[in-house]
């Protein structure tokens, strides 16, 4: 057992450009002191929040992150299903960024969730022409996976 090691973390030297966050299931959890550290440094921030999960039962912190957008006009967030159809979007959440997003240069990015969720996320970001110093990532793995080690 080792860690956790505290770096994955809001850098606040990254003040002047907007965010995207990349969150699988419950990796929205360290995103959501991110986004409250952002904001606290720079209310008009532009935020994206691309949250990932398979099914609507598994959301969670909604309301949170709606108000947070009602709040905060630059701040979105897009809830994305990968396994049930519904109203809002569907598939991966690194598909759904380059469908909005045409460019990521001025922006830093936060991920946050499965590994290959992680791996898949920062190959958009790079493809969306992301400096590869401003992307801050965290994967994680399910105690299962890491009993087995």
């Amino acid at each position: 057992m080792s860690g956790p090691w505290g770096d994955f973390c809001y850098e606040p030297e990254e003040s002047g450009v907007g965010l995207v966050l990349l969150v699988g299931g419950t990796g929205l959890a360290p995103l959501k002191a991110i986004a409250r550290a952002a904001l606290q440094d720079d209310p008009e921030r532009e935020i994206h929040v691309y949250h990932g999960v398979r099914t609507r039962a598994e959301l969670y912190d909604v309301d949170f992150w709606e108000g947070l957008a009602t709040t905060y006009p630059a701040v979105r967030y897009i809830p994305c299903l990968s396994r049930e159809q519904w109203p809002g979007r569907t598939g991966y959440v690194g598909d759904a960024m380059m469908e909005d997003l045409p460019s990521c240069r001025n922006h830093a990015a936060y991920l946050c969730g499965p590994p290959a969720m992680v791996e898949a996320g920062v190959k958009a970001l790079k493809r969306r022409r992301i400096p590869p110093r401003r992307i801050r990532r965290e994967k994680y793995t399910p105690a299962v996976s890491l009993a087995a080690v």
